[in-house]
């Protein structure tokens, strides 16, 4: 089924991270997850429906895709080994 794009592509949350953290909890052998690349989630969109967003078609949605990151931390609360 394809469906148009309604806004554009942002990283809301971080799905596959949830759902290997429920399953390393919940498992008793090591856990993993699958992810779909960027050419499965360009399959189910329709380009004709989606122009407002998009206007570039069919070769902007997919590089944007690729381009979606989590926004840079503030403030670092990692520690690094000397």
């Amino acid at each position: 089924m394809r469906c148009p794009v309604t806004q554009r592509l942002d990283l809301a949350r971080k799905v596959p991270l949830a759902e290997y953290t429920f399953a390393a909890k919940h498992a008793a052998r090591p856990a993993t997850v699958t992810l779909i690349g960027p050419d499965r989630i360009a399959q189910r969109y329709t380009y004709g429906e989606s122009r407002d967003i998009y206007p570039g078609g069919t070769p902007e949605f997919p590089m944007r895709i690729c381009c979606v990151r989590p926004p840079p931390r503030t403030t670092s609360s990692a520690t690094f080994p000397a």
